[in-house]
């Protein structure tokens, strides 16, 4: 890393803002995988409240559900994040 902190040089080629990307990159796969922890938990815990009224009876199925849920959830926010720190480099990248 240079003395400024904003750029890194790997081999002969230099990023700009690399580490800005790399702390971008860090939350954007942390908020996914928050995401799936809460979903996973709201919606395991509410079919267990649920449960009579809910077609997914068993444990197993119980499971299977929250985390299908959890993980469409989990990629649609990492992606978006994801796509966010993409274009806040390319932006940076080209001043």
């Amino acid at each position: 890393m240079n003395a400024d902190g904003n750029s890194v040089a790997i081999g002969l080629v230099e990023y700009p803002a690399y580490g800005s990307y790399a702390e971008c990159m860090t939350r954007a796969f942390f908020a996914g995988l928050s995401t799936f922890t809460i979903v996973f938990s709201g919606t395991f815990f509410g079919q267990r409240l649920l449960k009579k009224n809910t077609v997914f009876s068993s444990k197993k199925r119980t499971i299977l559900a929250s985390t299908l849920v959890a993980s469409v959830a989990s990629y649609y926010v990492a992606s978006k994040r994801v796509t966010l720190c993409r274009k806040s480099w390319t932006k940076n990248g080209k001043d």
